[in-house]
């Protein structure tokens, strides 16, 4: 180690080494990225100070991950040596234009080898009104990761530590992962994800074929359910004693088979069974793929997708990239090239961070006022060329009184029109498999609040 600012180094789990690869080679870090409206008297010196204890407490947020003599390292800085990670700025009323082209620049401001890699972009337009653009490299921070910086985000915003905030790193269960990989468990586990993909074919993503050339290469459609169908989601979860994860895989099942699609997504799970998962954060979790059943009723489909994914769940720990590998090696497809469809169910990344006597809203980027329930897209992520195969990720995210479907895919393989017609088949079957009518709604929820911390329980 010769740069004084490190403080220590060793691997990087197997889900960063993916991500590693990917933002080499395709020149776009993997981020997660969230706008969103803070309503109340945000307190701005605690914020930077919540967020400054973050990052010492937290190494993955601090790491310098990076190549060297043709092995990935992860190196450890010293919290002191790194640039502020908040910055407050007033916001004029024309603004929008700016806070557009900041979020479109996000990729290029994050970086692996560029820590901190947890951004804030706070935007005052009065004492009780500001905009928040958060952001955060893939490789520092998974679903488990987030809550874990929430926790000590949220006690360090209402006063200053007086202890050391929990520390959590991801080196010493990468190492943990390695020793794992040769025992006779691993390879157990390998095997049996073999033989499942043997029974799948190539799947094609859902939608048909456009009708025209785009120079458009990735895209996002979104659908906001209302709270009714929230609730009832939540409802027949727990009548049915199944994750909320399998009724919403249900109902892709579903649209998919009734597209003549083969019902298999590529899922995340949280890779997190060995020793050690306690104190564990970063990027460790696994893509794994889930054969959902077809053909099946609304009253079957919920125990079938539960128990993929416990059977997932159950086999989690060897990496995707070595279940792809030992596909290809037995005469098969790379795993990417046999599921190009994607399909997560989240929480939202910010509704535990806790901004005491505050509430969060979600935010619409053009208008910078609240969301509201229905469709709206198609949003242009990105043009350019067309990606060099079709694909289609889902992402399902739980808001304290809605469900946000999002499709993002390229247009240059997906027909935008059909994306629109799929995202209300899918309303319809989630409607179905929660036994609700198409007509039942609710106007009186508020579709944008993430979170609500303005009754303080310090």
């Amino acid at each position: 180690m010769q740069n004084s600012d490190v403080t220590r180094e060793g691997p990087l789990s197997f889900c960063q080494e993916l991500l590693l690869f990917n933002e080499i080679f395709t020149g776009y870090p993997p981020t997660v990225s969230r706008v969103t409206h803070i309503d109340g008297p945000l307190d701005i010196d605690a914020f930077r100070r919540a967020a400054d204890s973050t990052i010492a407490g937290h190494e993955p947020l601090r790491t310098t991950w990076t190549w060297r003599q043709g092995e990935p390292v992860a190196q450890v800085k010293s919290a002191n040596s790194l640039p502020p990670s908040t910055t407050v700025t007033e916001l004029a009323a024309d603004s929008h234009g700016i806070l557009e082209g900041l979020v479109g620049a996000i990729p290029t401001l994050l970086a692996a080898a560029r820590p901190p890699h947890m951004r804030h972009w706070v935007f005052r337009r009065s004492d009780n009104d500001h905009i928040w653009i958060f952001a955060t490299h893939h490789m520092a921070a998974d679903a488990i990761s987030l809550k874990l910086y929430a926790e000590t985000f949220r006690a360090s915003y209402v006063r200053p530590l007086s202890d050391s905030p929990k520390q959590t790193t991801s080196i010493e269960y990468a190492q943990t992962l390695r020793t794992w990989l040769d025992s006779s468990d691993a390879q157990a586990e390998l095997n049996w994800w073999l033989c499942k993909l043997e029974e799948v074919p190539r799947v094609a993503i859902p939608v048909r074929p456009p009708v025209e050339q785009s120079n458009v290469s990735l895209e996002r459609q979104e659908l906001r359910l209302p709270s009714v169908l929230r609730n009832a989601v939540v409802q027949t979860a727990r009548s049915n004693r199944a994750p909320l994860a399998a009724l919403f895989l249900a109902a892709y099942a579903q649209v998919a088979s009734n597209r003549r699609a083969f019902p298999c997504v590529i899922t995340n799970v949280p890779g997190r069974s060995l020793p050690g998962a306690a104190s564990t954060s970063g990027a460790c979790y696994n893509s794994v793929p889930l054969v959902l059943s077809s053909d099946v009723s609304d009253s079957t489909a919920i125990s079938a997708a539960a128990n993929t994914l416990f059977d997932a769940l159950d086999h989690q720990n060897v990496p995707a990239p070595l279940i792809s590998l030992g596909a290809v090696r037995r005469g098969g497809l790379a795993l990417p090239d046999l599921i190009p469809v994607t399909f997560n169910v989240i929480d939202h990344p910010l509704k535990d961070f806790g901004l005491s006597r505050c509430r969060l809203w979600d935010v619409d980027l053009t208008t910078l006022g609240s969301t509201t329930l229905g469709y709206s897209g198609p949003t242009v992520l990105r043009f350019g060329e067309a990606p060099s195969k079709p694909t289609m990720d889902w992402t399902v995210c739980m808001l304290r009184e809605s469900v946000v479907v999002t499709l993002e895919y390229s247009p240059c393989y997906a027909d935008r029109n059909d994306v629109t017609v799929l995202l209300a088949s899918y309303e319809s079957a989630l409607r179905s498999i929660c036994r609700l009518r198409d007509d039942a709604t609710d106007d009186r929820g508020t579709p944008s609040l993430i979170a609500d911390w303005s009754v303080s329980r310090e």
